[in-house]
């Protein structure tokens, strides 16, 4: 989704039976290279969820792209470790 406009300017559906592997990475692979590559948008910031293989991803092929983990992802990590902790004590 584009911030300003506040439109969705590209979605991809990865399905099981296309690819072999990471799912995940694989859709974020195919949107950010339509959107950089075929239809020339300058990507500033991207956020996603945690998964290891897209912080991969961006941080090896997408140098230029700030990524960042959406706060709803970070917060509920956090509730995880915080009820792990109060188990604990």
């Amino acid at each position: 989704m584009d911030l300003r406009s506040g439109k969705i300017v590209d979605f991809k559906l990865v399905q099981k039976d296309m690819v072999k592997g990471d799912l995940e990475r694989k859709g974020c692979e195919l949107l950010l290279n339509n959107l950089t590559k075929n239809q020339n948008f300058n990507i500033k910031l991207f956020l996603t969820d945690r998964h290891k293989g897209i912080h991969f991803y961006i941080r090896t092929q997408h140098p230029d792209i700030q990524h960042e983990f959406d706060m709803w992802h970070l917060s509920k990590s956090l509730m995880k470790k915080m009820k792990t902790l109060e188990k604990k004590t």
